[in-house]
């Protein structure tokens, strides 16, 4: 190694685990770069789902105005999001998605939704208290 260099970058980072502010859903896929595009315009918080990857019952959130309560643990196979919201939400897991993750709410699986291009997501009910990703 002849030369090291440090860059420093002007980013405030995206944080490990957050409720989203707002969801948009975006007319393209996430191969199309006009996606990638769109994510240079949101704010942190904000999230983009590709056109072919919203659940067919996905009606959009807003959580911005809501007050967001929210911890997490990582374990030995994943992570465990402690939550107290009052209404539905979409939380966030900001870990590159592969189809090896699995997320659940007590014993009942929840889909996971690709967001921002490669972060994690689920729609979770008002009253829900855990969401446990497990990596498999």
């Amino acid at each position: 190694l002849s030369s090291l260099y440090i860059y420093k970058l002007n980013l405030d980072p995206w944080p490990r685990v957050f409720i989203a502010n707002s969801v948009s859903i975006s007319e393209s896929s996430i191969q199309d770069e006009s996606f990638y595009q769109a994510l240079e315009t949101l704010s942190i918080g904000d999230v983009l789902i590709g056109s072919t990857d919203q659940p067919d019952s996905f009606q959009g959130v807003d959580m911005s105005s809501t007050e967001k309560k929210l911890s997490f643990e990582l374990t030995s196979k994943g992570v465990d999001i402690h939550l107290n919201i009052e209404e539905d939400a979409l939380v966030v897991f900001n870990q590159v998605h592969t189809p090896y993750w699995q997320a659940f709410s007590k014993e009942n699986e929840l889909k996971i939704i690709p967001v921002n291009g490669i972060m994690m997501a689920v729609k979770v009910s008002k009253g829900t208290e855990k969401v446990s990703f497990i990596y498999k």
